[in-house]
């Protein structure tokens, strides 16, 4: 029994000296692989060290931010001016067309007239009932343009109103003309070799009254003559007579007839219609026209149309509207011409009344209305308003 228990010690003994042992084998194990760990750490910071060290292109500042253009604001056009007329109301038009005097404005069209003070008037087309009227336009430029040059340009608005017709005034910086050749400056011709100079051939004058447009028609065994007259002259005119003499095919003369100007009193480069009708015409196959007239006075210019439409009831066209007393004494015989035109600006119709009240007051407003049977081709028209 001793014996055995002495072998169970010894093996323990022997058992706790191997564990021993192998521990610490273990742990040189362990001991000698450290330095391999460690300079493999050396290995990888040397590395990132190095990778850093290696010079890179410097990213080149951002681009300031671009600042965005300072939009153009659109130049007027005489057609926006109609437009914002139709839109606002009296009073907005009224502030309106206070606020664009002296804007910049752009004008393309053909030339209806040229003034003697240079003044030029010009159409934009067809359906625009505005007239635009072109000031400071130089005297030699002026002088070279007749009807129908198309012109085009820019100026500053001088003014706008609605005395007589919508009105844009303006005052010319650039015009441009292509029908008219500059004549170059820059070339200098020796005297030795300058040759003569051809005489110019003056320009004819317009005349005073100058009938525009007119045409004919047969109602009820009447005979219509209808046209549109215009004061080309600086001055008032009044009285305005229209004679219509008549022929037959042999050139025998078969009847006459005249009658005067729907406006009393046409006022320098304004304009007036007219009809005449007689129902002794029998044989007649073709007419001639004159005009007379003698200096006048404008009527008083503060009786204003404030607004206006037209409607077609059966075979008549009816125009109606307001007008407004804006002066300081009552306004009598207050009448109102309407101008109607077709498409291509040429009279083919007229018509006239008087206000419904007989003497509109101060500050006061008043009612009218027209209404023809007589409107071919109709497309659209123009109001007029005088007073005394």
């Amino acid at each position: 029994m001793k014996k055995r228990t002495l072998l169970i010690i010894g093996a323990v003994v022997v058992a706790v000296i191997v564990l021993s042992c192998v521990g610490c084998l273990a742990l040189g194990m362990i001991g000698s692989l450290s330095p391999t760990r460690k300079a493999t750490a050396t290995a990888r910071s040397i590395a990132k060290a190095t990778e850093a060290a290696i010079p890179t292109d410097t990213p080149a500042p951002p681009s300031p931010p671009t600042e965005a253009p300072t939009p153009t604001p659109a130049m007027l056009t005489v057609r926006d001016i109609e437009k914002k007329r139709k839109e606002l109301t009296d009073l907005q038009w009224e502030a309106y067309s206070k606020e664009i005097a002296g804007e910049r404005i752009r004008f393309a069209g053909e030339v209806i007239e040229v003034y003697d003070d240079g003044r030029v008037q010009i159409s934009e087309g067809k359906g625009l009932i505005t007239v635009c009227m072109l000031y400071e336009v130089p005297r030699d430029t002026a002088i070279m343009l007749t009807k129908d040059d198309f012109v085009q340009g820019e100026g500053t608005v001088r003014e706008v109103d609605t005395l007589l017709a919508l009105t844009v005034r303006v005052n010319v910086s650039l015009l441009e003309a292509p029908s008219i050749t500059a004549l170059p400056t820059d070339t200098l011709v020796p005297s030795t070799s300058l040759p003569s100079l051809p005489t110019a051939t003056p320009t004819p004058s317009l005349p005073q009254l100058e009938i525009l447009s007119h045409q004919s028609y047969e109602d009820a065994g009447w005979f219509h003559i209808v046209g549109e007259v215009r004061n080309n002259s600086d001055t008032p005119m009044e009285f305005v007579e229209i004679v219509a003499t008549l022929y037959d095919d042999a050139g025998q003369v078969v009847g006459t007839d005249f009658t005067y100007a729907e406006l009393d009193v046409i006022p320098p480069g304004g304009k007036s219609p007219f009809e005449t009708g007689t129902d002794k015409w029998a044989g007649t196959t073709n007419y001639k026209l004159q005009v007379e007239g003698s200096s006048g006075t404008l009527p008083r210019q503060d009786i204003v149309i404030l607004n206006h439409s037209h409607y077609i009831d059966g075979d008549w066209l009816h125009v109606r509207g307001e007008v407004q007393n804006t002066g300081n004494t009552p306004a009598e015989f207050v009448k109102i011409v309407v101008t109607l035109y077709d498409a291509g600006g040429n009279v083919v119709g007229t018509d006239f009344t008087y206000t419904q009240l007989d003497a509109i007051p101060p500050g006061e407003t008043s009612p009218f209305e027209t209404g023809t049977d007589h409107w071919p081709n109709f497309d659209h028209y123009e109001i007029q308003v005088q007073a005394d």
